[in-house]
């Protein structure tokens, strides 16, 4: 079951990859059903996953190959909040982060090589999205305003209805990945709502 998920990829007590960091089904969970353990694995993850642990480096996350797993760590953070825990101490560290990666994919100033792919920063876009239903955050709307005008100049391959799946690549159908869409389409659903 999603609780034990972890489990046999290698994580014990939420000490996992930053990739594997998926608090949000677990608090759902506990939301709905009232099952202390996936409270308790929601909060193991949010405690112990790799980036979200309060011992990071506050030098580790803002390359934007990080995006994805400081996107996640963002999320377990406002998931462990509302499961009553308090405020992490690198919780303002992980937002700013959030922004610098935005910031770095709107001015297209991403480390070189950096291997990140479009799908991440929707990820990123969904944390901000929480954030800013956790505290309103005035930056949120500007920040994802600024990145939907990018991406769909950017990153669009209108030929096939997809974004492209990594930035790197050329701007052809066959690199497009329309599954993925679902992950960036979010947000800008958000930045429509903001501006109406």
């Amino acid at each position: 079951n999603y609780v034990n998920y972890p489990s046999p990829n290698g994580c014990v007590n939420g000490n996992c990859p930053g990739y594997y960091n998926f608090t949000n089904g677990l608090k759902s969970d506990f939301l709905t059903t009232g099952d202390t353990t996936s409270r308790t694995a929601a909060i193991n993850l949010r405690t112990n996953a790799a980036y979200a642990r309060d011992s990071t480096s506050p030098t580790a996350n803002p390359q934007c190959a990080l995006m994805r797993e400081n996107a996640y760590a963002l999320i377990s953070y406002l998931d462990a909040i509302s499961l009553g825990q308090p405020v992490p101490p690198r919780f303002n560290q992980v937002v700013t982060d959030a922004f610098i990666h935005v910031d770095k994919v709107v001015a297209e100033t991403c480390e070189d090589n950096a291997q990140w792919n479009v799908f991440m920063v929707g990820l990123v876009a969904e944390a901000l999205m929480q954030l800013y239903d956790y505290n309103g955050d005035v930056n949120v709307p500007i920040k994802l305003k600024a990145l939907a005008d990018k991406l769909r100049a950017r990153y669009w391959i209108a030929a096939s209805n997809t974004w492209v799946y990594n930035h790197q690549q050329a701007l052809t159908p066959a690199n497009g990945a329309l599954d993925l869409n679902l992950l960036i389409v979010p947000f800008y659903c958000f930045v429509a709502e903001q501006e109406n």
